[in-house]
């Protein structure tokens, strides 16, 4: 039987290998530090398991050309990291706070879902958009100066910069 494993924080200092939710409480709220953050990274690169941080506070993080593909931060606090470069191939960054974020030339490509995330204000120059979900992100005031939105998903109530026609740049609007 195969069990699916993921790396977990677990509030204490230390990263474990685990197939559920830590059981212990653990401040969302404090910044991880830098320390932690690469013990995650090298942890996931080293075990070949996505990421799993989930609500967790990096506001600020430099994660610069960090590999976080399939890496799950659903509600993490992101605001105003860097991450230029950073592969987020197929992350799930649901309900995420991005703004303020730099993600230039990020790859959020390969169905990386950004459904209900704030990204208001954040940097996406250059970023490949390719087949994300998009679905009631907030986008407003976000630069998308040639990132590739083909095949991106979204709907009704996603935000998008004042003037900006996302059928144009490749996006398609879901009913």
């Amino acid at each position: 039987m195969n069990a699916f494993f993921r790396l977990v924080y677990t509030g204490s200092g230390k990263v474990d290998m685990a197939d559920k939710e830590p059981r212990e409480m653990v401040d969302y709220r404090t910044p991880l530090s830098a320390e932690v953050i690469i013990q995650l990274i090298n942890s996931s690169i080293q075990s070949g398991k996505p990421l799993w941080l989930r609500r967790a506070n990096l506001c600020g993080a430099d994660l610069r050309w960090t590999n976080l593909s399939e890496a799950n931060l659903t509600g993490a606090d992101l605001r105003d990291t860097r991450m230029h470069k950073a592969n987020l191939r197929q992350a799930d960054l649901r309900g995420a706070k991005l703004s303020g974020a730099n993600l230039s030339e990020a790859n959020l490509s390969g169905n990386a879902d950004l459904s209900e995330a704030d990204l208001s204000g954040a940097n996406l120059r250059e970023t490949d958009l390719m087949d994300a979900f998009l679905c009631e992100a907030d986008l407003s005031e976000t630069n998308l100066s040639g990132a590739n939105l083909r095949g991106a998903k979204y709907n009704a109530g996603t935000k998008w910069p004042e003037g900006f026609d996302p059928g144009t740049a490749g996006a398609v609007l879901l009913e």
